[in-house]
C-alpha cells in the first residue's frame, strides 16, 4: 500500500505531466522529450488510479469495521 502520501504526490505529478506535455511546440521541437514525458505521465496516472483504488478499499473496510 502507498499511503496518503503517495496518493497526494501522484495527485501533482500528473497536473505538472500534463502542464509539460501542454508546451507550445514541443512535440515539434522535441519528439524524443515529448514521448518521454507521455510515457512517464500515462505511468503516473497509472499509479495514482492505483493509489486511489487501494484508499476506496481502506476506507470501504473501515466504514464496515465501524458500522
Amino acid at each position: 500500500m502507498h499511503g496518503i502520501g503517495s496518493l497526494s504526490a501522484s495527485v501533482i505529478s500528473p497536473t505538472r505531466g500534463v502542464k509539460r506535455l501542454s508546451k507550445d511546440g514541443l512535440f515539434e521541437r522535441e519528439p524524443d522529450k515529448f514521448n518521454q514525458l507521455a510515457a512517464k505521465l500515462a505511468d503516473t496516472e497509472a499509479a495514482h488510479a492505483k493509489c486511489e483504488d487501494e484508499w476506496l478499499e481502506l476506507e470501504m473496510l473501515r466504514e464496515e469495521l465501524e458500522g
